[in-house]
Parts: structure tokens; C-alpha cells; sequence
């Protein structure tokens, strides 16, 4: 159940599907297994955080208490709570509280510096949330459980010289991953305000590429250098691993063409998909910020308006300073298409000064797309081109 711990494979991104497996097993020959119990424990909360289904909550809290009430001070347990009370829970206090304590009993162990460094982002302590990050990343450094951490937060902190060496780490400890000159590259573009680094990056690396990968960098230099319908071209042919993603891209992309019912037609695949998700998945709240904005480019927007302020309420910038931000973002863009212009431009204006506030587009991931909706609009301008590193 150790080996596979946290290490992320396709179709568990959390890499915690196995080793749950292998740990009930454990806890039925042994109930009093502490070790197996605060680990299954911390398997549900993170089951929980992916899907927010109850009854993940209600097991994680569960196996967490029985290896407390067979020892008190075992590390792993209080760890285990703390995670739980991050995730579950959102007793920031007490998640604090514990891994801060598990840390210095376990100074060595990559899995408590990493929840701690996401506990500490969320109280908005971003430099002591990158010591930890880093550090977790430092001690098992070929597992991809702990590489995001550090970058996104750079990221979001808007850090790019600190990126960039970030990801030349990545390519010595991954040096068979070419994507990573791909994100490198488009740092540089952001840095230098020109489509050349990919260009070259492309150039430099392109038999290193799937073909699917070759065709989304394509796609993207292609929507880059205003060659929207070449881009639709390109994407029409790549598989992606989520449909729906395709959809909403080449809406934007139809739309920034100047094709208003190609776009409206993929914005509402999009939303027929995305409501049928959201029926399956009720929580999924990037699935439902995506779809007010669908809603928006429809021209419901009071549809949109309402859609937005239910993810608004359940991810406030107070309680989530990495995802709150970019809903108030997306919050702002519905607002202005639904004539509420001064409440949405107050809005971009005030996520110039704010951590996460401006969605950048290194991992190529639809933000680049969406975009296209303010390339025109100088109010978006400093948040979406120059905001200041924070």
C-alpha cells in the first residue's frame, strides 16, 4: 500500500485508488493497524477533495478517530486530521494546528510539508507555503504528487524569473517530459511579450512531441497569431481527454473568428454536456463556473449571473485565495457581458493586486481561448498582459 502511495497514474490523479485497495485489505486482517488506518484516512479525504462525495468525508473522519483512540500521539494519525479538517472539514485553525506538528515530528516527511505548504496557501502565507512546497518536492523529488505545488504557486504570485528556474528543476529530475519546454516557453512569451519562444520551442523539440501534443501547440500559435479557423482545424483533430474541454474551446475560437453560430453551436454541445455532468456531479464547481460562462456567450445572462454567484458563495476569495480568485475573475467577465459594467471592470481592477487573480495560460489548458473574449477590451489589459508580480 507505501509503494504506490500518492503517486499519480491516469485515472487517479491523487494516486490514492491502489493503495486504498491494498489498505482495507490491511485494516480487515488487522482493525488495529494505526499506520493503515491514519493512512486510509488520509485516501478518502483526498477521494473527498476530487468528489466530494459524503460518504469519503464521513470514512476519512472515521479511520482518522480509530488510530487516534489506539494511539494519541502517532504522527500519521494527526496528519491524517489535518487533512481532514483542511478538506472536509474547513477548520483551517485545527488543520494548521496539526500538520505544523507533524512537521516538526516528521521534518523528513515529503507528505506533511506538502499538505502544510496547501494549508498555509490557503491563510494567503504564500512564502511559507512555498518553503514547504519546495521542501516536500526536495525529498521525493521524482514523484509528481509534489511538482505542481511550488508552480502553481509561482504562478499564482506571478514570480515568472522564479518559474522559469522551477521548471528547468522539472527537466532535470523528468528529462524524458518534453512538455516542460512547452510551459518554459510560454513563460517566456508572457516575460517577453512575444509568440517567438514557442515558436522555437516547437522548432527545438517537435519530434520529442506526440502528435496530439505537436497539434495543440499548433493550435495554440495558431490562435496566438489571430488564425482562429486554423486553430479550430487543428483542435477538430485532437483527442482530448475530456470532450466537453473541446467544445467550449472552439466556441471561443469560432467566436473571436466572427462565426456566432458555429460558436453558439459548440457553446451549447457545451452546455447540454456540462449540465449532464453536473447532474452526475453536483459539486464539480470548475464544471458549473464554466458553464455560466457558456451561458453568457449565449446571452442568458441572468442564467449565467445566477450560475456564477452559487460558485461564488461556495468558493469565496476568504476561504480559498488559490480558486476563489479566478471564479471572481470568470464573475467579472459575465458581469460586464451582462451590462453591469461598472461592478465587473471594479472587479478586473481589483484582481490586479490579488494572488491567483489573473489566469495564465502555461499548461495550455482553455484559458488562452477564453481570453479572446477581452483581447479588445483595455480594461482587462494591465490584469491579462502586465499584472505586477506580487
Amino acid at each position: 500500500a507505501v509503494a504506490p502511495w500518492r503517486q499519480p497514474v491516469p485515472g487517479d490523479d491523487r494516486g490514492v485508488v491502489e493503495s486504498r485497495r491494498l489498505l482495507e485489505q490491511a485494516i480487515r486482517l488487522d482493525p488495529n493497524y494505526t499506520d493503515a488506518l491514519a493512512l486510509l484516512s488520509q485516501a478518502h479525504t483526498w477521494s473527498y477533495f476530487g468528489l466530494r462525495h459524503e460518504a469519503d468525508g464521513a470514512s476519512a473522519r472515521k479511520y482518522y478517530e480509530r488510530a487516534l483512540a489506539l494511539d494519541s500521539r502517532l504522527p500519521e494519525a494527526r496528519l491524517a486530521r489535518g487533512l481532514y479538517e483542511m478538506y472536509v472539514a474547513s477548520d483551517l485553525d485545527q488543520a494548521l494546528a496539526d500538520l505544523d506538528a507533524v512537521v516538526r515530528l516528521r521534518p523528513n516527511a515529503a507528505d506533511a510539508h506538502s499538505i502544510l505548504g496547501f494549508a498555509l496557501r490557503r491563510r494567503s502565507r504564500f512564502d511559507e507555503a512555498l518553503i514547504h512546497l519546495q521542501r516536500a518536492w526536495d525529498l521525493d523529488p521524482l514523484n509528481h504528487a509534489y511538482d505542481s505545488g511550488t508552480f502553481t504557486t509561482l504562478m499564482g504570485l506571478r514570480r515568472y524569473p522564479e518559474l522559469i528556474q522551477q521548471t528547468k528543476v522539472y527537466q532535470h529530475r523528468f528529462p524524458d517530459d518534453a512538455s516542460i519546454y512547452m510551459i518554459r516557453a510560454r513563460i517566456e512569451c508572457r516575460l517577453q511579450h512575444s509568440l517567438e519562444p514557442l515558436r522555437q520551442a516547437l522548432r527545438d523539440h517537435d519530434s520529442a512531441l506526440t502528435q496530439t501534443d505537436r497539434q495543440v501547440v499548433q493550435s495554440e500559435i495558431a490562435r496566438n497569431e489571430g488564425r482562429y479557423l486554423d486553430a479550430v482545424h487543428l483542435l477538430s483533430g485532437v483527442r482530448m481527454a475530456d470532450p466537453v474541454e473541446r467544445e467550449q474551446r472552439m466556441g471561443f475560437l469560432y467566436w473571436a473568428a466572427g462565426k456566432p453560430d458555429d460558436a453558439a453551436r459548440m457553446f451549447r454541445a457545451f452546455q447540454r454536456d456540462a449540465q449532464l455532468r453536473l447532474r452526475r456531479e453536483p459539486d464539480d464547481q470548475d464544471m458549473r463556473a464554466r458553464l455560466a460562462l457558456a451561458q453568457s456567450l449565449l446571452g442568458e445572462h441572468a442564467e449565467a449571473i445566477a450560475t456564477i454567484e452559487i460558485v461564488w458563495s461556495r468558493q469565496p476569495e476568504s476561504q480559498d485565495p488559490v480558486n476563489g480568485p479566478n471564479v471572481s475573475f470568470l464573475r467579472s467577465v459575465i458581469l460586464v457581458h451582462a451590462g453591469r459594467t461598472a461592478e465587473g471592470y471594479a472587479e478586473a481592477a481589483r484582481l490586479i493586486h490579488v494572488p491567483f487573480g489573473v489566469p495564465p495560460d502555461f499548461f495550455n489548458d482553455g484559458t488562452g481561448e477564453m481570453l479572446l473574449l477581452l483581447k479588445d477590451d483595455p480594461h482587462y489589459d494591465t490584469l491579462i498582459n502586465n499584472p505586477p508580480r506580487l
